[in-house]
């Protein structure tokens, strides 16, 4: 199963959200194509993100049943949207939702029944979620303010506990006179034995304008939730995501998705970023999300404005990748 997010889209490009690169890519969307206009149709008058799912993937002997979950939050509420995530079973989907003003709450829906319980309301934007791998708790980050931390909040009884200080987090100044700064807006990945957490910290350096800063660029850090001072650096790059089977961890670094073990060694690139002319190669976009069976990676490009991107599918043992959407709004979020 995977679960989709689709953006906003407007008349301008309303016509050309879903258009389809190749024969690999129709064979998963013609049969469901008028059911996901609808969805984009009432996403567009709605001003939300729309997440579903598509059973019986390609490869199988029919297209999936598309199936719509919920409207996320509108774009415009503060609680982000992009935050949804599915637990590893593949039953739970934790999302955002603004019940009270300058408020978000932590909620989850069920599957298999529709049902919606609220977890845990905060008087902040959480940004990221994720599950830990028995599903047991959600680790989220915030507040986005010069003292993010990093909780969890248990699935059985709505309880918090703080797993990284402030302190850790904490925006500092490395070797080489570049500022080290928590980015709240990366996500957040667990070890598969939960010891430790993987977040991502943006490099900058001040410029000639007062509290304003350019990017270097991303890096990734593992936290021990044991030994909170014990932080290792994994690599460069940002988007990292742990593969569902293996202690493997793939990651965008500038036009290149590399694949390493979780203590950064056996680093290889397995594929860059596909070249959309002659001499330029589109902008990676999106999150990597691995196939349950390890064996493959989705991955995005960012081509143009709104609603002209690309998705590709990766094989990773061989580095080969094919177009799966082309001018498109649609996210691939998780697979299951």
């Amino acid at each position: 199963m995977l679960i989709i997010m689709l953006l906003p889209v407007n008349a301008t490009t309303q016509d050309r959200r879903l258009d389809s690169a190749d024969d690999y890519s129709d064979r998963l969307w013609n049969k469901e194509r008028p059911n996901i206009e609808k969805l984009a149709q009432l996403t567009s008058r709605q001003g939300g993100a729309i997440l579903f799912t598509i059973d019986r993937m390609f490869g199988y002997a029919k297209a999936g049943t598309a199936r719509r979950l919920m409207t996320v939050p509108d774009t415009n509420s503060h609680c982000t949207f992009w935050s949804a995530a599915l637990s590893h079973d593949g039953r739970s989907l934790a999302f955002l939702s603004s019940q009270k003003p300058k408020h978000c709450t932590i909620s989850i829906y069920d599957l298999d029944t529709g049902a919606i319980r609220n977890l845990l309301d905060l008087p902040h934007n959480p940004w990221a979620l994720t599950w830990s791998w028995d599903d047991s708790i959600i680790a989220f980050s915030g507040p986005s303010d010069l003292s993010p931390v990093i909780r969890a909040v248990s699935l059985r009884d709505g309880s918090v506990r703080t797993i990284v200080e402030s302190s850790r987090l904490a925006t500092e100044r490395t070797q080489t006179g570049a500022l080290l700064r928590f980015d709240n807006l990366a996500s957040m990945q667990w070890s598969h034995n939960g010891d430790e957490l993987l977040v991502g910290f943006l490099r900058e350096i001040p410029t000639a304008q007062p509290n304003a800063y350019k990017t270097l660029g991303g890096v990734e850090y593992w936290i021990n939730l044991a030994n909170h001072d014990h932080i290792t650096e994994f690599g460069d790059g940002d988007s990292a995501s742990v593969s569902p089977v293996a202690d493997r961890v793939a990651w965008y670094r500038g036009n290149k998705i590399v694949i390493a073990n979780f203590d950064g060694t056996n680093g290889r690139v397995v594929t860059t970023a596909p070249r959309w002319m002659v001499f330029l190669s589109g902008t990676f976009k999106g999150p990597l999300v691995w196939s349950p069976n390890g064996k493959q990676l989705f991955f995005g490009t960012l081509e143009s404005e709104t609603c002209k991107d690309n998705v590709y599918l990766l094989q990773v043992d061989t580095g080969s990748s094919k177009r799966f959407l082309h001018r498109t709004c649609i996210t691939i979020k998780d697979w299951r």
